[in-house]
């Protein structure tokens, strides 16, 4: 009989205006269910936002109930494939889904069922728990949680070893002291006592998630241990053999939790780049820039869905991807829709399997961007062969505009020229000519002009000037103090001065 059905008789026969039900590791069919609370949201923004991979839709097979405040239970068979892994409590994705997770792996908790009366949270008015869809009279045929959303919900739990290596201390390691401090005084001898210390490490190193015990740990340790050992001819033991055969112990026991941890569910590349999208908006690219010595100088790192488009794309430059923080801060600068809550909810900042995958991506796209020289090595470059084209056609003067090209109708706004003052020559350059310059570079040089020269305000307007010497190119001084020469020599002929 279908909930809503049932719930109707037992109202009719018994009275009772509600039922629910309390998932427990007994159950044939184990469940998980997602209690997703986010009033004033449909049920199809909610979908769009949860069902990442299924195109927003709910995959078949599962129950979803709207509660009597307007939120929704989405109702799963919980995945053979993570039989023996317990779901969190609670989940918060960057997408904005956020709720509470009731399992019976875990147990405990009751859950409203639908057909109930209760009253709304937000008018305070009585109001009903409504099935919606799916097989909610038959629990067997409930379809599991998809991969990728186990994925998402056991990431979004933070890593054990982050929290021990925080000094987060496990309850069973303050048990385990506990335990310690009741073994009579001067019980233990000089044989027996080592590996005893050995053991408890073992023991603290399987239980604990941090790669090294921690100072304050050890020395709690000893406080209950050391009135343990007796005295004998060679004394009793002392903290540094203590801490010898602890130490010890604790490693292996580290290496045995590793080695025997339940296998946790990996992403696909699919999963990472769903919720990459949900935090930055639009996709990732990674490009390698080549110096003109032909070595890698450093990335670019941008947003935008094609190597066709990344001209018209967000990027910053960075030396490596292997800081997480780095990479995904940079990304969160580029993006105008990330929101910093959401990303540090998110298990592509929670967890480095999901980075790394994210890493393997960029890698791959590698090879389809386009390989340059460097943005600002461009820009240089294009400066350069600026200055060389005025000196070699003489557009040399001793006033700022005395240089500038001529055309019958006046002044050429597409052309530079260079300005001899006080021992050294300037590139001089108009708006116009500056566009052209950076018409076929990348959009950050136009910030990088700032390293070369500055803008200036005139009487016509203002003017891009570069002193030479900041181009770094001792050559091109030279060809270009030659060329002025030149032009001296040329003016002085025709009677000049």
């Amino acid at each position: 009989m279908h909930p809503t059905e049932l719930a109707k008789k037992r109202t009719q026969t018994l009275g009772v205006t509600g039922w629910g039900l309390q998932p427990r590791r007994q159950d044939i069919n184990p469940l998980v269910i997602l209690d997703v609370d986010i009033y004033g949201e449909s049920l199809e923004e909610i979908t769009k936002k949860l069902f990442l991979l299924d195109g927003g839709k709910i995959p078949e097979g599962v129950g979803v109930v709207r509660s009597c405040s307007g939120g929704f239970h989405f109702y799963f068979r919980h995945p053979r494939k993570f039989h023996r892994d317990e779901p969190p409590t609670k989940f918060d994705f960057a997408s904005g889904v956020r709720g509470d997770v009731r399992s019976s792996i875990r147990g405990g908790g009751l859950l409203v069922l639908p057909g109930s009366v209760a009253t709304n949270k937000n008018t305070k008015t009585l109001s009903r728990y409504e099935a919606i869809s799916g097989p909610l009279e038959r629990l067997s045929s409930l379809a599991e949680v998809p991969e990728y959303l186990w994925n998402m919900l056991t990431a979004s739990v933070r890593d054990k070893k982050a929290d021990a290596q925080a000094g987060k201390e496990p309850t069973e390691v303050r048990d385990l002291r506990s335990l310690v401090s009741r073994i009579p005084t001067n019980s233990e001898k000089r044989g027996t006592w080592s590996g005893l210390c050995y053991n408890i490490g073992r023991i603290y190193g399987r239980i604990w998630a941090a790669d090294k015990p921690r100072k304050e740990t050890k020395e709690l340790l000893w406080e209950s241990l050391g009135p343990i050992f007796c005295e004998d001819s060679e004394g009793g033991g002392d903290y540094s053999e203590f801490e010898k055969h602890f130490v010890k112990g604790y490693s292996d026991g580290r290496k045995n939790s590793d080695k025997y941890a339940p296998a946790k569910g990996i992403p696909s590349e699919s999963e990472v780049l769903a919720e990459f999208r949900a935090v930055f908006g639009s996709l990732p690219w990674l490009q390698e820039n080549i110096d003109i010595n032909g070595k890698r100088s450093c990335y670019i790192l941008g947003l935008g869905d094609s190597p066709e488009k990344e001209r018209l794309a967000r990027r910053k430059k960075i030396q490596g991807i292997e800081n997480r923080a780095e990479v995904l801060g940079l990304l969160a600068q580029l993006s105008p829709v990330c929101d910093m809550d959401a990303l540090t909810k998110s298990p592509l900042f929670i967890s480095s399997g999901w980075f790394n995958v994210l890493k393997i991506y960029l890698h791959r796209r590698l090879d389809s961007n386009c390989v340059s020289a460097e943005p600002e090595l461009e820009l240089q470059e294009k400066l350069k062969v600026s200055a060389r084209d005025a000196g070699d056609a003489g557009f040399f003067g001793r006033t700022l505009r005395e240089g500038q090209p001529m055309l019958d109708s006046g002044p050429d706004p597409y052309r530079m020229w260079l300005w001899a003052t006080g021992g050294e020559y300037i590139l001089v350059a108009t708006p116009q000519s500056i566009k052209q310059v950076l018409m076929h570079l990348p959009p950050e040089c136009q910030s990088y002009l700032k390293d070369y020269g500055h803008k200036k305000r005139c009487a016509s307007g203002y003017t891009w000037r570069f002193p030479l010497k900041s181009l770094e190119d001792t050559s091109l001084i030279a060809v270009v103090e030659s060329r002025y020469e030149e032009f001296i020599t040329e003016r002085l002929s025709h009677g000049g001065n």
